[in-house]
């Protein structure tokens, strides 16, 4: 025990065995205390020396000591006891104050006031007990340390540096100003009343506990390897986790207010934690820069800004991790700036972002609860000291992120289940946004380069422009508008509703690939206006479309079903400069057609090698061709127009060029055009010829099936063929020619 005094202080020690009065002459000297001397009160026994409202009318200079220390061997107790003196009248020690063990101070509406004037050395040194009960205690120039023992505050109290190496100070009420408060592995509990000023907990070793159950702390909160317990009350300044190099700290937050300048969690090579289960907390800034903030509950309001930003060391010896969990309660900051390895999990609760969300080189995961963000940007990958590549990514499996306007994605975005609504989705990157779950719903998506890969979920896409990169469709529902410019869409697998136009735009060079899966839309267009140009491969699966227009491009068609319940129309366009000419073709290599009509003209060409062509209604073909070669055509009409010369005179008209496959038409072929029929089959009950028709044997062996009439004014040609065709009716100027070759005509009719 430090009992330290001046080389010229007196020693006056208690002599009574009992409980006396300060003023009482029971001393060593035979004298009372005088500021020239050291006082100890330290014999055998359980007593009071007590200083009263007598001391301080009548013996007023007795007060004043150069030095006193209260304890007491084993088995006594000794307290010093200042009894509603008043606080205008302190007791004043000049220089050092010791409450030793089994040693109390009990002061009760008095003050007591340590004076020395000694920066940076300990003048008040506890391991006794002291209670100080609506009266002041000032150490205000000097150190306090207390190793040992239980202090209770409340009164007011003034500290310039308090050492809590151990023991317990418990402030009850009314307020405590320290300078600093150093806890080393001692307790400070504070129930009610002001703290004032800046607290360390266990700043050298591994220990120290500052809890708080009500009241107010206002100052700045060090947890540095020891741990801040806030059960109620309010704390106001700042707060630092684990700020300073090798630190360990941790706040606990169990309800309460949290309401700070700037909030801090590790340092350059300090970590800190931060634990949040309820309560409300209100920082101005936060600054994680190693360790973690663990909310599970509350309100977490932030006002300027959230920086979570790691650091990472090629050496790793230096690197430092910080992260955010957010299980549940309410999170608010005006944005979240995340950068290399500073990472946010969102498990739960409530995440509103009022201004911009961006990821660089780091992860947010969001696995349940709400994430709200004017914008989301997730930065392009880039590299790190040393030149090692780093990523961006957002990781979603569940919980519902909505972004009100843009949510740009220029790295990696991973939506595996969830919700996630976006007024804009925005793919600029190299790599990719990967859907394997849950549902996306934005009125725009727009794929710059890189890739949309939808394997499982629901994507809402409203208009989605792939200008470059590609959509990969290996799942899933895609409900949109689908608009591939100069980019593609890969349909693998699963559904796409909506409508589809490939190439819609001047310039456009764009592809659609269906492997299986099911379009259903409104509309599928090929090409636009304004020389754009789409393609679609087909190899299998199903296509139900209201409507079907080829403009500019090819449709190509080698499995699979397609149904258009209202026509298709394959009309290219005709420039007599060829400058602005757009050509278009539906190519049926197998599978299945199925339309209302089909509508062909100005260099729209359809061409079938296989499949099976099914039109309710008729065809008409009007300067394009159709050109059979295999397969099966059923139709109700067929009317190939009449060829019309261009304005240089040039003949222009439809085309219809069977080589193979079978061709039924159940009312009837109307032929103004031009009709070459070398291979296959032609099944029609009337067939009514004004332009030309040719069947010519070239070894592929045609038959005509005519059952009703044939009426004609144009001209028929055959060559080394043997055909039946129906009742003759000549309807104006018509022949028939027979060239080369054994040639066999015969009219239902005629004999001979």
């Amino acid at each position: 025990m430090l009992t330290c005094c001046t080389g010229l202080a007196q020693v006056n020690s208690w002599t009574g065995a009992g409980t006396g009065n300060w003023e009482d002459l029971t001393w060593s000297l035979a004298v009372r205390p005088a500021s020239n001397q050291t006082v100890l009160v330290t014999n055998a026994g359980f007593k009071a020396v007590a200083v009263g409202a007598v001391t301080r009318d009548s013996f007023p200079s007795t007060m004043i000591v150069s030095n006193l220390t209260v304890s007491a061997p084993i088995g006594s107790f000794n307290t010093f006891l200042l009894n509603f003196v008043g606080t205008g009248s302190p007791v004043r020690i000049r220089n050092m104050l010791t409450v030793g063990t089994n040693g109390a101070i009990a002061c009760q509406l008095s003050a007591l006031r340590v004076e020395a004037v000694a920066v940076g050395s300990i003048r008040c040194v506890i391991s006794g007990q002291v209670d100080l009960e609506q009266g002041v205690w000032a150490v205000p120039d000097s150190s306090t340390a207390m190793s040992n023992g239980v202090v209770t505050l409340n009164g007011d109290s003034t500290f310039r540096e308090f050492d809590l190496f151990n023991g317990t100070v418990n402030q009850i009420g009314a307020t405590t100003a320290m300078t600093n408060l150093n806890i080393f592995q001692g307790t400070y509990n504070l129930s009610n009343g002001v703290f004032q000023g800046a607290v360390a907990i266990g700043p050298l070793v591994s220990g120290g506990r500052f809890n708080q159950y009500g009241g107010t702390n206002s100052g700045t909160v060090l947890p540095q390897n020891g741990t801040y317990d806030l059960i109620a009350g309010s704390v106001f300044g700042t707060v630092a986790v684990g700020a300073s190099g090798g630190n360990f700290g941790v706040f606990h937050q169990g309800n309460g207010l949290v309401s700070v300048n700037s909030l801090g969690i590790g340092g350059a090579l300090g970590s800190g934690k931060y634990y949040m289960t309820n309560g409300t907390v209100y920082d101005g800034s936060i600054n994680m820069l190693q360790g973690g903030f663990y909310q599970y509950g509350g309100t977490h309001l932030i006002t300027n800004g959230f920086m979570l930003y790691g650091f990472f060391d090629d050496y790793p010896s230096d690197t430092r991790l910080c992260s955010y969990f957010l299980y549940d309660g309410i999170l608010s900051e005006p944005f979240l700036q995340m950068g290399m390895l500073g990472n946010f999990f969102q498990y739960g609760g409530t995440n509103t972002v009022a201004g911009l969300l961006s990821t660089d080189k780091t992860t947010y995961t969001l696995q349940g609860g709400t994430l709200l963000t004017a914008n989301t940007y997730v930065l392009p990958p880039g590299t790190v000291s040393g030149g090692n590549p780093a990523f961006a990514t957002f990781l979603q499996s569940g919980g519902l992120h909505q972004v009100s306007n843009l949510l740009s994605n220029a790295d990696d975005y991973e939506l595996m289940g969830g919700d996630l609504i976006a007024g804009y989705i925005l793919q600029n990157g190299t790599n990719s946004f990967n859907q394997g779950g849950g549902t996306a719903t934005t009125p725009n998506l727009s794929i710059l380069q890189g890739s949309y890969n939808l394997t499982n979920g629901i994507l809402q896409g409203g208009v989605e422009d792939i200008v470059h990169g590609q959509f990969k469709q290996y799942g899933g529902t895609n409900i949109g508008t689908i608009l591939p410019h100069n980019g593609s869409y890969s349909l693998i697998n699963g559904s796409l509703f909506g409508a589809v136009t490939v190439g819609p735009s001047g310039g456009d060079f764009s592809n659609f690939y269906q492997a299986t899966g099911v379009v259903s839309v409104t509309s599928l267009q090929l090409g636009g206006v304004s020389f754009g140009i789409g393609n679609y491969w087909m190899t299998n699966g199903v296509i139900a479309s209201g409507s079907m227009s080829l403009r500019q491009g090819n449709f190509t068609q080698y499995g699979g079903v397609v149904t258009v319940t209202n026509g298709l129309g394959v009309n290219g366009f005709f420039d007599d400069y060829g400058s602005s000419s757009r050509f278009c073709t539906y190519s049926l290599n197998g599978g299945m057609l199925s339309s209302a009509a089909i509508n062909m003209s100005y260099l729209g060409n359809f061409y079938q090698g296989a499949g099976t062509n099914t039109v309710a209604g008729g065809v008409d073909i009007y300067r394009a061709t159709y050109s059979l070669s295999g397969g099966t055509l059923s139709n109700a009409s067929v009317v190939v127009e009449a060829v019309t010369p261009l304005s240089d005179g040039t003949p222009f008209g439809g085309d219809f060029e069977q080589s193979g496959g079978i061709h039924r038409s159940v009312l009837g072929l109307t032929n103004r055009g031009i009709y070459t029929f070398t291979g296959g089959s032609l099944i029609a009950s009337n067939i009514n010829l004004s332009g030309t028709m040719t069947i010519n044997n070239a070894g592929l062996t045609p038959v005509v099936s005519n059952s009703g009439l044939f009426t004609t004014s144009g001209r028929l040609t055959l060559q080394s063929t043997t055909q039946q065709l129906g009742q003759l009716l000549v309807a104006g100027n018509a022949s028939i020619d027979f060239l080369s070759g054994a040639t066999v005509l015969k009219f239902t009719g005629s004999s001979g």
